[in-house]
């Protein structure tokens, strides 16, 4: 059975899909810079721009499996929202917003939890 896809879930992967690509564009467009995240992903024994870049493409990865309806791309939405929630929350560079953010994704995600089983059904 052919499952439609929330527009909530379409909005989300494909918001995840332009933050990475802006990210790569930024770091391709400006190499010379220093986009320091270090701190605020709590990753630190790899230089920010080699780290942004490795971020933005487990977020390819996940916004593709996320958008299919993929059982995978569920969870890993899930860990990979949680694992900023708190890394975020460790490190003190959480901003409120941002906080709010990631669980309004991670209560939406869960939600919608029916569409990424293999018996999902439409609402």
């Amino acid at each position: 059975m052919h499952k439609k896809r929330p527009f909530g879930i379409t909005l989300l992967g494909c918001l995840y899909i332009l933050s990475a690509i802006a990210i790569i564009v930024m770091i391709i467009t400006n190499p010379t810079k220093k986009f320091e995240t270090s701190f605020k992903f709590g990753v630190s024994i790899i230089s920010g721009n080699v780290q942004i870049l490795i971020f933005a493409i487990i977020s390819l990865i996940i916004s593709y499996g996320y958008l299919k309806l993929k059982k995978w791309g569920y969870w890993a939405m899930i860990i990979y929202t949680i694992c900023f929630l708190v890394v975020g929350n460790f490190t003190l560079s959480f901003l409120i917003a941002n906080m709010i953010g990631s669980i309004i994704i991670l209560v939406y995600t869960f939600s919608k939890r029916n569409y990424f089983l293999d018996k999902g059904l439409c609402e």
